[in-house]
């Protein structure tokens, strides 16, 4: 969900630079440990803990119309997420108010995504990407394109930037 159908960086890096008076960006990220890029370290992660920080983020553009072009299609879409106890339940209410196409039980939290077998996987982390691979070999993956996942292209089938660039691999794809 965070970074390929929520824009959690822009919600995420605002309240960080704000309180520590800094004006890092997505483009400054250029590894998974977003906490190398902060002042604070390790703090940045208490904003992902704050109750209510998943209920109004904005949605990726074009991501709504992507996963219903997708679900018109016929495709069953499931959302899997990592996420703390507090951000599960605003993510489940995110979800009802930006994809109510999506039943909440195909929404799966768990921080073991490779466990969760699909014909197709979108995700932007990299080990994510990479442990997808290694268990479903076969699988179709769209790695979502970030300077901190640079080097996922490796495992993914395709890099992608844009929703159109999704919904596109994955309904032209041969199944």
């Amino acid at each position: 969900m965070d970074s390929v159908l929520a824009d959690i960086s822009t919600k995420w890096y605002g309240l960080a630079n704000k309180e520590y008076g800094c004006n890092v960006t997505i483009d400054d990220v250029t590894d998974w440990d977003t906490s190398k890029f902060f002042p604070c370290g390790k703090s940045i992660f208490k904003y992902l803990s704050q109750p209510g920080f998943f209920r109004d983020l904005s949605t990726i553009s074009g991501a709504v119309e992507g996963i219903q072009a997708i679900h018109d299609a016929g495709h069953e879409v499931f959302v899997v997420t990592a996420s703390t106890a507090q951000g599960a339940t605003d993510k489940m209410h995110w979800m009802k108010e930006n994809f109510p196409s999506i039943p909440h039980e195909n929404i799966i939290i768990t921080h073991t995504k490779h466990l969760v077998c699909g014909d197709v996987f979108i995700d932007d982390s990299p080990h994510n990407i990479k442990a997808y691979r290694e268990y479903w070999p076969r699988a179709f993956i769209v790695g979502v394109n970030y300077p901190y996942n640079r080097e996922s292209g490796r495992y993914a089938n395709r890099m992608v930037d844009t929703w159109d660039e999704i919904t596109k691999a994955v309904l032209t794809m041969e199944w």
